[in-house]
């Protein structure tokens, strides 16, 4: 059974550090099923919503060696609006290596037609003769798949995957953040820990205090 349980954001002792900025180590603990009934996952990065936002942002950040956890209410795939993509979205394909990917599930789209209701007039925006040409083209992809995809790709770099599992409340205290989540079984938990990053990533992923 999934028990819910909390992430506590910590700080620990410096170590050496390939990356130019300041940057803290972490004590990582394992993300299975079993683990999360016994004790609260610590992170550097806690991202809620494992939507494109969230799941760019935590494979971004994992990639550059920072601990993530990124939480998903719901369960990929899942229904979701907002299938049409704009044309440098492709870039971020490309950075994120995941283009090949995005290639094999999407439709290429190479511009848009807009109607007015008030006159019927029609404007038609082709992408090829935008200010930046390089990218002529974008795709139209189903949401579920898209979604999926960029989230299992941040599980991939080493971000910690958790779906079903709904942030109830987020304590912003002097010395710490404690994060309380609820998974299916509807289990909650709650632990203080010091806190150094906290990234909310979508709104919907956050719901009223019980």
């Amino acid at each position: 059974m999934r028990a819910a349980h909390s992430i506590a954001l910590h700080n620990s002792e410096r170590q050496s550090d390939p990356y130019p900025e300041p940057r803290t180590s972490f004590h990582r603990t394992a993300m299975t099923e079993a683990t999360q009934a016994d004790q609260p996952l610590h992170c550097e990065v806690f991202v809620a919503g494992g939507g494109p936002a969230g799941s760019t942002i935590a494979a971004l950040l994992a990639e550059r060696g920072r601990d993530v956890v990124v939480v998903e209410k719901d369960r990929h795939p899942r229904f979701h609006i907002g299938e049409s993509l704009l044309p440098l979205n492709v870039l971020l394909f490309e950075k994120l290596g995941i283009k090949d990917k995005i290639e094999r599930i999407g439709l290429h789209k190479y511009g848009a037609e807009f109607t007015s209701p008030q006159h019927g007039g029609i404007v038609t925006l082709e992408f090829s003769k935008a200010w930046d040409r390089n990218y002529p083209y974008s795709y139209h992809v189903r949401r579920s798949e898209f979604d999926q995809v960029l989230f299992e790709h941040c599980v991939e770099k080493g971000a910690r995957g958790v779906q079903g599992t709904r942030v109830i409340d987020v304590d912003l205290r002097a010395d710490c953040v404690v994060i309380t989540t609820k998974d299916e079984d509807g289990k909650v938990s709650s632990r203080k820990d010091l806190g150094v990053y906290f990234i909310p990533m979508t709104s919907t992923a956050l719901t009223a205090k019980p």
